[in-house]
C-alpha cells in the first residue's frame, strides 16, 4: 500500500463525482479538499461537497491567498484538480513531486482554454472528448496520462455531451489513478496543432439570428442546461431560448423575424432564408414556464 498522499481541489458536480472515484478506490491516499465558496452559483455543489468529506478535512476558500498557505502546508505527492476557476500560480506546480493533475474537456491540444464543449458544440464538431493531463505554466499545455474521444451528434445538447465525456473520464480515473499517485505512469507530450477557446463572456449568449440556420441550432444547444442558455432580449426582457428544431422549409424574412406560430412554437427567421423553431424558452427569472407561442406573442415580432 503507498503512503503517497493527495490534495483534492474541486467544486461543482464533476468535482464531487471525482472526489467520489478517488475516495472509493483509494479512500486512505485523500489528506484534504479544498473547494471554493461558491454558493451564488446555481451549479454550486458546496453543501454536497461538505457531507461528502466528513471523514476528510475540507476547506472552503474566499481568497487566493488560502490556496497557496494550504498546498505548502499539506505538501502533498499530487493535487489532483478538477471544477477549479481560480489560477494555479507556477510557484506551486513544483509542490508536490507528481504535480498537479486533471481533466480537460477536449482532445488536447485542440481546444485548450475555457468552455472547449461549448466551442466544439458551436463549432459543429463531430466529436470531442477528454484529456487528463499534468499541469504546466501554460494554457491546458502539459504532458497527457489518458485521453479518449466520444461522438457528437448533430442534435445532442450539450448536457448530453457533458454526460458522455464524464463516463469516460471517470472511469479513466478509476483506471489511472493509483498508478499516477504512485509515479507509476509516465505522460505523453501533446502533439498536433493546438487550437484556443477564448472565455465566454455573459453577454456572449445573445443569438445572431443573420447567423445560418444551423449556425443558431448549434448556438442554442452548446448553451442549453446546465449552462446559462443563449438569449434574445424583446423589449428589454431577456428570453432564454433553451430548445429548438431545425425546419426545412424556406422563408424570404429579415433575420430575427417571427414568421409564424405552429404547435404553440415559434418560427424565427434566420440568415439564410431559413428558420429556427423555438420550442423551450423562459423569461429570465420567471419560473412560469409556458410555451413559446404565449410567450412571445405578447412582447413582440422582432427578435
Amino acid at each position: 500500500m503507498s503512503n503517497n498522499k493527495c490534495l483534492f481541489l474541486g467544486s461543482k458536480e464533476i468535482g464531487v463525482k471525482c472526489l467520489s472515484v478517488i475516495k472509493k478506490i483509494s479512500p486512505e491516499s485523500v489528506v484534504a479538499c479544498l473547494t471554493i465558496d461558491d454558493r451564488n452559483d446555481p451549479r454550486s455543489c458546496l453543501n454536497e461537497f461538505i457531507n461528502f468529506t466528513a471523514s476528510i478535512p475540507i476547506h472552503v476558500l474566499k481568497h487566493h491567498s488560502e490556496l497557496s498557505n494550504l498546498v505548502i502546508a499539506y505538501q502533498p505527492d499530487l493535487v489532483f484538480v478538477c471544477g477549479w476557476y481560480w489560477v494555479i500560480h507556477k510557484e506551486l506546480l513544483s509542490v508536490p513531486k507528481h504535480g498537479f493533475i486533471g481533466f480537460h474537456f477536449s482532445l488536447l491540444p485542440k481546444y485548450r482554454g475555457g468552455a472547449p464543449v461549448v466551442w466544439a458544440i458551436m463549432n459543429g464538431e463531430q466529436e470531442t472528448g477528454f484529456s487528463l493531463f499534468r499541469f504546466e505554466d501554460g494554457i491546458d499545455t502539459g504532458p497527457i496520462f489518458a485521453q479518449d474521444k466520444i461522438s457528437i451528434s448533430s442534435d445532442d445538447y450539450i448536457s448530453e455531451v457533458l454526460l458522455d465525456i464524464e463516463k469516460k473520464a471517470l472511469s479513466s480515473l478509476e483506471n489511472k489513478y493509483v498508478q499516477i499517485l504512485n509515479g507509476e505512469l509516465s505522460p505523453k507530450s501533446q502533439i498536433g496543432i493546438p487550437s484556443y477557446c477564448a472565455q465566454r463572456l455573459p453577454c456572449d449568449g445573445r443569438i445572431d439570428f443573420t447567423l445560418t440556420q444551423r449556425q443558431v441550432y448549434n448556438f442554442i444547444r452548446a448553451q442549453s442546461h446546465p449552462y446559462p442558455g443563449a438569449f434574445v432580449y424583446m423589449k428589454n426582457q431577456k428570453l432564454k431560448i433553451w430548445k429548438a428544431e431545425l425546419d426545412e422549409r424556406t422563408y424570404y424574412c429579415t433575420p430575427g423575424q417571427i414568421v409564424a406560430f405552429e404547435n404553440d412554437n415559434a418560427l424565427v427567421g434566420c440568415g439564410d432564408n431559413k428558420v429556427i423553431v423555438l420550442t423551450d424558452v423562459q423569461i429570465e427569472g420567471s419560473n412560469i414556464r409556458t410555451t413559446p407561442k404565449e410567450i412571445i406573442k405578447t412582447i413582440n415580432t422582432r427578435l
